[in-house]
Formats: C-alpha cells, sequence, structure tokens
C-alpha cells in the first residue's frame, strides 16, 4: 500500500455534493466501496482554496 496520491480518472459532466461520475482506464479502475479523493474549490474568508474531498465508489457502469 502506498501513501501517495495516484491519478485514477477525471470527473466527467456535472458534480454537485451528493455524487460525480469519472472515467477511467481499466487498469486504474478503483473497486466498489473503495475510498477515493478529490479537489474541490471552496469559498473561505480568505478567498477560494483547494481542499481535498474523500468520496467512496458506489457503483460502477461500463
Amino acid at each position: 500500500m502506498s501513501n501517495t496520491p495516484k491519478e485514477i480518472g477525471t470527473i466527467v459532466g456535472e458534480a454537485n455534493p451528493n455524487e460525480f461520475y469519472f472515467s477511467t482506464e481499466p487498469g486504474r479502475m478503483p473497486q466498489r466501496w473503495e475510498y477515493v479523493m478529490v479537489y474541490s474549490e471552496e469559498m473561505s474568508d480568505e478567498g477560494i482554496k483547494r481542499v481535498p474531498v474523500i468520496a467512496q465508489v458506489e457503483g460502477i457502469t461500463s
């Protein structure tokens, strides 16, 4: 197991606080119920900042 994040895909289409879809290669596809991290932009008193968001894979489609 590695603690170094690896890019597994790209978010496609619209994203909202409850779900997003991403495209990946078969060899990089996470398993169902695995956790992934994406970055989002959050507004704060200092302005917009980039923050990590943890998500769980609920389904896989092809």
